[in-house]
């Protein structure tokens, strides 16, 4: 959720005045992925900065580097809703078991 939040926030910030609405899917995909990607319509494609700055700049290389460490990937897609592109990240997700009481 955390990630989840992070990348709505970055379009409220980022896109906002170009792209007014945002989608976010979260999915399990394949062989259990578990994919969470947010769209918008701005016409950019985001870049990873070397050196943050003034407006930020970190925050493709935090979530590069969170994904990478749960054995994931961040990529960015093209999105079929906007025609334009989303951010997507996956990682494989093993669903804790769970205990019913009856």
């Amino acid at each position: 959720m955390a990630l989840a939040k992070h990348f709505v926030t970055n379009v409220v910030r980022h896109a906002c005045v170009v792209s007014p609405t945002a989608s976010v899917t979260l999915a399990v995909e394949g062989a259990g992925n578990l994919v969470l990607a947010v769209a918008d319509a701005h016409p950019f494609k985001p870049k990873l900065l070397m050196a943050a700055h003034d407006f930020g700049g970190r925050g493709l290389h935090l979530v590069n580097a969170l994904v990478h460490e749960a054995g994931g990937r961040a990529e960015v897609v093209p999105d079929a809703a906007t025609g334009k592109r989303a951010l997507s990240v996956s990682a494989a997700w093993k669903p804790a078991p769970v205990s019913v009481v009856v």
